[in-house]
């Protein structure tokens, strides 16, 4: 049976779920774990596949997404590598800046408070790990009432929160 071609689709798990063609990038996983930089750039051209990548990356880390993924990596040449075993093993960020546009520079600062407010929505799970002083810049955040200057630390929190948990 031919399979659809996947031109557009930047989401991973779709692009499996769905039986769409794909061209097995897997092993990138085992080479950013390999080569143990402290920072990687990913930089390629437009609709080179870097969300789709960013988006697999996702799938494969998060732990949040540990029994789904099994399914989702099956057949892929990373299951064959040692470093499967980091399949779901941490709390991932995932941050698109894709489709953030405004005519001015308080609308993007208003629409990246709405993607940020997201974000922080979907760890309000793992509210338990807060200290008292840190629910209020929490709820701020999801609420979308962070100065922006405290917006500009916002992801910094979360990792600091997410590493506590």
């Amino acid at each position: 049976m031919l399979k659809n071609m996947a031109i557009g689709i930047d989401d991973f798990a779709k692009l499996r779920e769905e039986n769409y063609s794909y061209i097995d990038k897997s092993m990138l996983i085992e080479e950013l774990l390999k080569d143990k930089y402290e920072a990687t750039l990913i930089a390629r051209p437009r609709r080179f596949g870097k969300s789709l990548n960013m988006s697999m990356l996702r799938y494969f880390f998060d732990i949040r997404e540990k029994d789904r993924s099994h399914k989702l990596f099956e057949g892929l040449a990373i299951q064959k590598s040692p470093y499967y075993e980091k399949r779901g093993e941490y709390p991932v960020i995932f941050l698109s800046l894709k489709g953030i546009e405004a005519p001015s520079w308080e609308g993007m600062l208003n629409r990246l408070a709405g993607t940020i407010s997201k974000l922080y929505t979907s760890f309000y799970n793992d509210l338990a790990v807060l200290f008292e002083h840190e629910i209020d810049t929490f709820n701020k955040t999801i609420k979308e009432e962070l100065e922006p200057e405290k917006l500009a630390s916002s992801l910094l929190f979360l990792t600091n929160f997410l590493n506590r948990h």
